[in-house]
């Protein structure tokens, strides 16, 4: 397997997912992203499409596909790896900021609900 350009194709993808989180995260920490999902996930997508490609050029000259319907297989693999791979970060950080944000909201409402005695 090409292992070099699998490993820089899945490395490159985790590294866009975490730093790509950490832009969206400042994002919606100074109000910006509101309005703009749907460019924040084209942009996201394209990028992982582009180290999608590494990915399934590693694969594909690793198992060394046969017949069409086995090169549409491999090439579905690795785009599951791909998504999965970048999207990761994106996952456990919009997670981590809902919970972040329903605590807070909690908390002020049980220091208001305490404040009206």
């Amino acid at each position: 397997m090409e292992w070099g350009l699998f490993l820089v194709g899945f490395g490159f993808l985790f590294g866009f997912g975490f730093c790509y989180d950490r832009g969206v995260a400042w994002l919606e920490r100074h109000g910006y992203e509101e309005g703009y999902c749907a460019l924040l996930v084209g942009v996201g997508s394209m990028v992982t499409l582009v180290g999608g490609i590494l990915i399934n050029w590693a694969l594909l000259a690793w198992l060394q596909p046969a017949l069409p319907w086995q090169s549409a297989l491999v090439a579905f693999a690795g785009g599951l790896v791909a998504f999965a791979t970048s999207g990761f970060w994106m996952l456990v950080g919009d997670v981590l900021r809902y919970a972040a944000k329903r605590a807070a909201a909690q908390r002020k409402w049980i220091d208001g609900a305490l404040s009206d005695d």
